[in-house]
């Protein structure tokens, strides 16, 4: 076994019988990392890689077992550290206006999105451990930092820069080729076109996982009580949602959830979710999610 490895069992080891809790072996862990991140070889990341690949998705579950619960915590953590230190650094330019991001630098917004993205899931994954384990200072802590992501995160409109951003410039062709292609009706006109509405989906897709992921932060502090940081959640999930008049996330039970949650704060939004849920739900013959919608609806329009 590996050192980060032995690391890793030992700390969830400790946290089990309660020689030190949860927090502060993720501090230890952070320690050792910074210390001997550099010394990792490849057949260490590629064993650590494999235990990570066994823990599945972001979001541990206790199920009455502490040691998967902890050991899958901090391989989470561990994982989103060593990212930190190999991802290439650089800042995001902040343009003010869309149509003056180059494909470059839309492609970096992108990357640093997805990024903030997994650091709040994992963060939100370390919170539910602390709340299972009966930690609510920390809970709310690593609740706290995940909500922190989301004003960056929600600032820049993905796909406005998207829609403007410039297509590739076509090949230098010759004359004959170009005029052979034409007759074949190939155009690069439309291939730039498709490659448009390729970034759009893309943008589109990273919002919808920003605004699922805002809604999650929102009930997370919701559960524990704290309606202040549940409703300035709830604010930026809502805003998101009148910014592009809805969401693309094809799940309508997802839209319904979101729909209920904003139905205090912000009705518009909410009333916006709703009928999109009904639409889905109607399509795919879901009475039951249909009849749902359609009282919220309703209910928003009293």
């Amino acid at each position: 076994m590996t050192a980060l490895n032995q690391l890793i069992d030992n700390l969830t080891g400790s946290v089990l019988i309660g020689s030190r809790g949860l927090e502060q072996a993720l501090g230890l862990l952070e320690r050792w990392i910074n210390d001997h991140a550099a010394e990792l070889t490849g057949e260490d990341r590629q064993a650590f890689s494999a235990s990570l690949a066994q823990n599945g998705a972001y979001t541990p579950v206790a199920n009455g077992d502490n040691v998967s619960l902890i050991d899958s915590v901090l391989k989470l953590h561990t994982a989103r550290l060593l990212h930190r230190m190999d991802a290439v650094s650089f800042e995001v330019l902040r343009h003010t206006a869309a149509d003056d991001y180059t494909r470059e630098e839309f492609a970096q917004v992108i990357n640093v999105t997805e990024q903030e993205l997994n650091d709040a899931r994992i963060d939100i994954a370390i919170a539910n451990a602390h709340h299972l384990l009966g930690d609510v200072a920390a809970n709310r802590r690593w609740l706290q930092s995940a909500l922190d992501h989301l004003p960056d995160l929600a600032t820049i409109d993905l796909v406005a820069i998207a829609e403007h951003t410039p297509p590739p410039p076509p090949p230098r062709l010759a004359p004959l080729k170009r005029l052979g292609l034409n007759l074949i009706g190939f155009s690069f006109n439309r291939l730039a076109q498709y490659d448009r509405a390729n970034l759009v989906s893309m943008a589109q897709h990273q919002v919808g996982q920003i605004v699922i992921l805002a809604h999650l932060v929102g009930e997370s502090f919701n559960a524990i009580h704290d309606t202040r940081r549940a409703q300035r959640a709830f604010r930026i999930t809502a805003h998101l949602v009148l910014r592009h008049n809805g969401l693309t996330v094809n799940d309508p039970q997802t839209m319904l959830d979101i729909a209920t949650s904003l139905q205090p704060i912000e009705t518009q939004a909410a009333y916006t979710l709703a009928e999109q849920a009904c639409d889905l739900f109607k399509r795919a013959g879901d009475s039951d999610g249909y009849n749902q919608a359609r009282a919220l609806v309703n209910a928003l329009l009293s």
